[in-house]
């Protein structure tokens, strides 16, 4: 069961950053489509900003998940508790956008269900 835990850690962080990718790159695509005028100021903005948080959001995941000790947990379910109890905290105590906990947890359920084939 610890290795479980511990794949769990690993390959959700690995999933966390592609995450943060894919929204280095929806910044990028935003700034273009800017630039070629698809998109007014406000909307660009507003995207900006959300993608933005978002970022934020995932790298303060990642502080969570680097305090987790995987040893600390009877089961894999109990750790996942552990994770999300601790975001759900952090992202009210930031202000970080709410739909960052969607992804994250989705993250999560992917990842649970790879290790445990």
């Amino acid at each position: 069961m610890r290795s479980i835990k511990q794949n769990f850690i690993r390959i959700l962080a690995i999933e966390i950053d592609d995450f943060k990718e894919d929204l280095e790159v929806l910044i990028e695509e935003c700034k273009e489509a800017h630039q070629c005028g698809r998109l007014s100021e406000s909307v660009f903005w507003e995207n900006i900003t959300v993608f933005n948080n978002e970022i934020l959001g995932v790298k303060s995941f990642h502080k969570i998940l680097d305090e987790i000790h995987p040893e600390d947990f009877e089961t894999l379910e109990s750790m996942m508790d552990e994770i999300k109890s601790n975001f759900h905290g952090l992202v009210r105590e930031r202000g970080l956008v709410e739909a960052i906990h969607i992804y994250v947890e989705r993250k999560m359920e992917k990842v649970s269900r790879y290790v445990q084939q």
